[in-house]
């Protein structure tokens, strides 16, 4: 089933979004992908987002785990003119609806299911992957695993754990760990996770990095997605991809924007001087947002590609 993302069809791609968000100027942004339903190779069904001709090289998009495709709406519109752009939202989260008990989520899975969109969409190996936050986790699963493969590499504002001394910031010094707690303990520990987020200040609704913070927490709407999330995050501590990092050979650009509160930019320079054929580029004015706010990395990705 293939469709445009227009009117109530928008809705229905999005149907974990809460009626209040339809109008927002994020999830109208979203009018630029045609979604199709497709099946993974283990009988799964998956959201696929694309936008741009068929016809041009792929992008393969790999957006951060558990999170909308509406993050990836604006970059996406930048490559789109040039570039066949495909991406998917994970199992999970961010539609729980579907979720199966014991449901597998796994490094290896996610970057399967990387290789059945690019196999549905007849693109076996992408001319690129571009990647977000901890989608990174997945797109180097999958590149040094022998799943994924392509001819450049960008990593933006990357969520990865590595085994080099390093500045982090408050984020990944608390918020990563506890995540990983609530994972080995279950759904009690979830539920004080979930509660104390509740209790948290909730925006007033207005402007866009607003609507994207309130899009950015919509895996904490239950106790059971923010164990789910915390499941997700889990799974991107996952050491057996730091030692075959240097055997991805491919030119790799690293974005990071400077005032990025969630990742250090010393996470993103240590994964530049794990990849061998890396160079890294700071953006200014830009926070973990960036990847839908900043022109200028919509801009040094074309470019790359």
């Amino acid at each position: 089933m293939t469709f445009d993302l227009e009117g109530s069809e928008l809705r229905e791609a999005y149907t974990y979004l809460p009626p209040e968000t339809h109008n927002w100027k994020v999830v109208q942004s979203g009018h630029l992908f045609k979604h199709l339903v497709m099946t993974a190779d283990d009988g799964r069904d998956l959201d696929v987002f694309e936008a741009g001709s068929r016809e041009n090289p792929t992008i393969l998009a790999v957006n951060a785990v558990g999170m909308t495709s509406l993050f990836l709406s604006e970059i996406a519109k930048k490559l789109s003119s040039k570039f066949h752009v495909i991406t998917w939202e994970t199992r999970g989260l961010p539609d729980a609806s579907e979720t199966e008990p014991h449901e597998n989520l796994s490094l290896e899975r996610f970057a399967k299911d990387a290789a059945s969109v690019l196999k549905m969409a007849d693109q076996l190996n992408p001319y690129g992957i571009v990647t977000y936050c901890s989608g990174v986790n997945v797109a180097l699963y999958g590149l040094t695993h022998n799943i994924l493969s392509t001819e450049r590499l960008c990593v933006i504002s990357p969520s990865i754990e590595l085994p080099v001394d390093r500045d982090e910031t408050e984020y990944q010094r608390t918020m990563l760990p506890i995540w990983q707690d609530v994972a080995a303990k279950g759904l009690s520990q979830a539920t004080l996770i979930h509660r104390l987020l509740e209790a948290a200040d909730t925006p007033d609704h207005e402007g866009v990095m607003t609507q994207l913070d309130v899009l950015d927490k919509l895996p904490f709407k239950t106790p059971e997605t923010t164990y789910t999330y915390a499941l997700l995050q889990s799974i991107c501590r996952n050491d057996s991809v730091f030692e075959r990092i240097p055997d991805i050979e491919v030119p790799s650009l690293i974005l990071h924007c400077c005032d990025d509160e969630v990742i250090h930019g010393d996470t993103a320079k240590s994964l530049a001087l794990m990849l061998i054929n890396s160079s890294i580029q700071q953006i200014e004015n830009a926070g973990h947002f960036g990847v839908y706010t900043s022109a200028e990395l919509h801009s040094l990705t074309n470019s790359f590609f």
